[in-house]
C-alpha cells in the first residue's frame, strides 16, 4: 500500500509530476455560482441546547449536521404527500 503519490509514482516507476496550484481562477469562480445557484438556504433558529442536541445526534449518526436533517425531513414529505393522494 503506498503512502503518497511519490511512492505510487515510483513504484509504478514514473516520476511524480505536480500540478502547479494557480489559486481561486474566475473559470472556478463561475462554476462554483453555477453550482450554489442550484441550492437554496433555510435558516433555523435553535437554542444553543438544541442545537447541540442535533448536533450530537448527527455526529452518533456518522452525519454532517445537515445531512441528518435532510434525512429526517425529506423522508416525512414524501409520507405526507402519500397520504394526500
Amino acid at each position: 500500500m503506498c503512502k503518497n503519490v511519490v511512492e505510487y509514482c515510483y513504484k509504478l516507476g514514473k516520476e511524480a509530476v505536480f500540478m502547479p496550484y494557480e489559486g481561486y481562477t474566475e473559470k472556478r469562480k463561475a462554476s462554483n455560482k453555477r453550482y450554489m445557484d442550484k441550492l437554496t438556504r433555510i435558516t433555523l433558529w435553535l437554542k444553543p441546547e438544541e442545537k447541540k442536541i442535533i448536533e450530537d445526534q448527527a455526529a452518533a449518526a456518522g452525519k454532517k449536521t445537515s445531512e441528518y436533517i435532510k434525512d429526517i425531513l425529506l423522508p416525512l414529505r414524501v409520507k405526507n404527500q402519500e397520504k394526500e393522494k
